[in-house]
């Protein structure tokens, strides 16, 4: 099976089962061996095995683009406005592809662009420019989405004709309309200094009742943002204003003397004609599954509206990406708390110390005090949340032997304490509103 999607992947399966003949060449299929099918490598990445008197293997290959790009890591951070020819040379870099952007895009504001696989970077190069791309080998060209392609050909899917089945899918569960994004905390303001929003051009699409706009939202939250622009940027590649759309056909594959009756390709504007559904349309293209060596099998091409989540599989790279930057963005403001909490604690501690030492002496003993391992025990729960709680219990904990000279940084402590507790509610809530959105 030869698996294609517009912006997404590019993919071969097939199985084979051992034979005296071939236990060579099914022994040398392993991870990361190259298998090359109409001129293009793939490479093996997920295999099963199994069987017991006959022992079979089920592959799964990428295309090399992805095993060349994913093994390459940009180090370096960027935040500033790029373009898409600066972007290609950081995704391609040391790659040995090449690649050609067609048309014109505008430049992009970014935030911390770099420091992942080269991968990953393309991936968000492509939703980030709205741009989709093809591949030949190990040569690349990037264009804006919708215009690679561009045949019209003559080529009808229809009704009792050349189509076995047809399946319409419209879905809105994720639809968004009106957003807002929050950025860069202030704790002396005790609020973000950064919050932008965006209302869709699309709102005025879903009414209720009573004729008015109906807004379906979109929140984020990603303190690693420092611009307004960048951050807007952000907000709206995350938000569907549109339903994502697709109609995916099982084709009888009609052939006149070993020649395609009705040839298209990835990418290519199609007919489909179905009075059922009373469909008649000229659409694009943008996914086909192909069984060249299965004789009889039909292939299957999807055709959609997937402006910015092209795949599935990009999607779901998306959704989990969105996780991980949440979660970055409260472990970024733990921990700067956590270091400005042991910051006022060494100021306190010297103000008390007096001269000669004595108060020193005093948190040194480890009969009654913290031992070097349970504190560095202690910290490393700063990540998740609990500094504020772990604090208050050393702090109980110390009231327990110190004598009355560190009552007067007893009340310093105290409120740096409770101010800690205070962020530290603030980022449970805030975990529980992301939850929710």
């Amino acid at each position: 099976m030869i698996r294609e999607v517009g912006a997404g992947e590019r993919s071969i399966s097939f199985s084979l089962l051992k034979t005296d003949r071939n236990a060579h060449v099914f022994d040398a299929l392993t991870h990361k061996q190259k298998v090359e099918v109409g001129g293009n490598k793939y490479v093996i990445d997920t295999i099963t095995k199994t069987g017991d008197s006959v022992i079979r293997k089920s592959i799964t290959a990428q295309h090399e683009i992805v095993d060349r790009m994913r093994s390459e890591f940009y180090k370096e951070s960027h935040t500033q406005t790029l373009s898409i020819q600066r972007c290609m040379e950081i995704c391609f870099l040391s790659t040995g592809m090449s690649y050609e952007i067609r048309g014109s895009f505008d430049n992009k504001e970014f935030e911390n662009f770099g420091q992942n696989n080269q991968w990953e970077l393309f991936k968000q190069c492509l939703s980030r420019f709205d741009a989709e791309y093809d591949v030949k080998g190990i040569h690349v060209i990037i264009a804006p989405v919708g215009s690679l392609g561009v045949n019209q050909v003559q080529t009808q899917f229809r009704h009792d004709h050349n189509t076995v089945t047809i399946e319409e899918h419209i879905d809105a569960s994720e639809l968004a309309t009106y957003g807002e994004a929050y950025a860069n905390w202030n704790d002396e303001k005790e609020k973000y200094d950064l919050h932008v929003t965006y209302i869709s051009p699309n709102a005025k699409n879903y009414v209720d009742e009573n004729g008015k706009i109906k807004y379906y939202n979109k929140v984020i939250y990603d303190d690693r943002f420092e611009h307004a622009d960048a951050l807007k940027q952000k907000l709206i590649s995350e938000m569907k204003d549109v339903p994502d759309y697709s109609i995916t056909i099982t084709l009888a594959e009609l052939r006149k003397n070993g020649a395609l009756l009705h040839p298209f390709n990835l990418f290519d504007y199609v007919w489909i004609i179905y009075e059922p559904f009373n469909m008649l349309i000229q659409a694009r293209i943008t996914a086909q599954t192909r069984y060249p060596f299965a004789v009889g099998r039909s292939p299957e091409v999807e055709i959609g509206n997937f402006r910015r989540d092209i795949s599935k599989q990009m999607a779901q790279a998306n959704k989990a990406s969105k996780k991980i930057e949440s979660v970055a963005g409260q472990t970024t403001r733990a921990l700067s708390t956590a270091v400005k909490a042991d910051n006022n604690a060494r100021q306190a501690i010297e103000l008390v110390n007096g001269a000669d030492g004595q108060f020193q002496l005093h948190i040194q003993n480890t009969q009654l005090h913290v031992q070097p391992g349970e504190r560095e025990y202690w910290n490393n729960k700063a990540d998740k949340g609990e500094s504020g709680q772990d604090a208050a219990w050393a702090l109980n904990e110390a009231r327990k032997y110190t004598d009355q000279r560190v009552g007067e940084v007893m009340s310093i402590v105290d409120a740096l304490i409770q101010k800690v507790d205070d962020i530290d509610r603030r980022l449970k809530a805030l975990e529980g509103n992301q939850g929710t959105v």
